[in-house]
C-alpha cells in the first residue's frame, strides 16, 4: 500500500508539470495542423489548376479536330455537288435526253458510298437513273419526299442536304442531295438526286485518331442528325448516339456535355463545333 501511495504522489506531480506546460504542449499540434491544412490546400489548388489545364487543352484539341472535320465535310459535299450539278447541267441541255446508266457504265460516277443518280421529273417519277436496268423501282413515284417538295416551291439553286432515310429507289438507308431542275421558261421541271450513304460524310474518322469513344456528327441548321460515328461505329436513329440534339447558336465554339443528358452510351465529351 506504501509503495502505492507512493507512486500516486509521483504521477500527481508529472500531471502538475504537464498542466504548467500545456500552452507548450499545444503548440506543437497547432503547428502540424496549420502545416497539413496549408499542405491541402496547396495540393487542391494544384489539382483545381491541373483540372482547368486539362479542360482547356480538351476543348482546343476538339476544336482543331471540328475544324479539319468541317473541311473534310465541305469537300466531300462540294464532291457530291459537282455531281448534281454536272447532271443537272447535262439534262437540262439534253432536253431529257441524258442516260444516266450510260453514263455509269462508263465509271463516271463510281466509288462504293455514292448509291445511285438519279432524275425525277415533275411529277415525281424516275425517268433515268444510274441503276435503270432495276426494273422494279421505275415505277416509284417520289412526289411526297421532302426534297421534291422543297424544289418544287423554291426557285432557288440550293443543293439540299436531305436527313437519312431508306430510298425508295436502293432500298437502302441514304442521304439524298439534290438540285431542282427547270424547264426552258423556268419552271419546276424536276429534280437531279445523288444519293449517298451517310458514312460518306463521316469517313473522315479513320484519320483522326479519336478513340474508342470520340464522336463525329454532322448536324443540320434544322437540328436533324445527318450522320454520326462513336469509335469505328456508325450510328442514325438504331443504335443512336445522342439522346438529345445540343443546341449549336454560334459559328463555331467548344463545350463540356454530361453524359447522361446528351449521350446514349452516357460517355461525357468535349464537343467542338464549326458551322459549313
Amino acid at each position: 500500500d506504501s509503495n502505492i501511495a507512493t507512486r500516486l504522489i509521483r504521477e500527481i506531480g508529472t500531471l502538475g508539470f504537464l498542466k504548467a506546460s500545456l500552452h507548450q504542449i499545444l503548440l506543437w499540434p497547432a503547428v502540424c495542423l496549420a502545416l497539413g491544412a496549408l499542405l491541402w490546400y496547396a495540393v487542391l489548388a494544384k489539382i483545381d489548376a491541373d483540372r482547368i489545364e486539362f479542360q482547356k487543352n480538351a476543348l482546343g484539341h476538339a476544336s482543331t479536330v471540328a475544324h479539319a472535320y468541317a473541311q473534310y465535310v465541305a469537300n466531300a459535299i462540294d464532291q457530291v455537288d459537282h455531281i448534281a450539278a454536272r447532271v443537272k447541267h447535262d439534262w437540262e441541255r439534253s432536253r431529257g435526253k441524258l442516260n444516266l446508266a450510260t453514263l455509269a457504265e462508263s465509271g463516271i460516277y463510281r466509288g462504293s458510298q455514292t448509291v445511285l443518280v438519279s432524275i425525277v421529273n415533275r411529277r415525281g417519277m424516275p425517268v433515268t437513273h444510274t441503276r435503270w436496268n432495276d426494273l422494279e423501282i421505275r415505277t416509284a413515284n417520289l412526289a411526297d419526299r421532302d426534297y421534291f417538295r422543297f424544289h418544287q416551291n423554291d426557285r432557288s439553286n440550293v443543293l439540299l442536304i436531305g436527313k437519312p432515310l431508306i430510298g425508295r429507289l436502293t432500298g437502302r438507308n441514304v442521304m439524298q442531295l439534290t438540285r431542282r431542275l427547270e424547264a426552258a421558261d423556268g419552271s419546276f421541271d424536276g429534280v437531279v438526286s445523288v444519293s449517298v450513304t451517310p458514312d460518306y460524310l463521316t469517313s473522315f474518322f479513320a484519320g483522326s485518331n479519336p478513340g474508342n469513344t470520340g464522336l463525329l456528327a454532322v448536324v443540320g441548321n434544322d437540328g436533324a442528325l445527318r450522320a454520326a460515328r462513336i469509335g469505328a461505329a456508325a450510328h442514325q436513329s438504331s443504335p443512336p448516339a445522342f439522346r438529345a440534339i445540343p443546341v449549336f447558336d454560334t459559328l463555331q465554339g467548344s463545350t463540356f456535355l454530361e453524359g447522361k443528358q446528351w449521350f446514349a452510351d452516357e460517355q461525357a465529351r468535349f464537343v467542338a463545333w464549326e458551322t459549313l
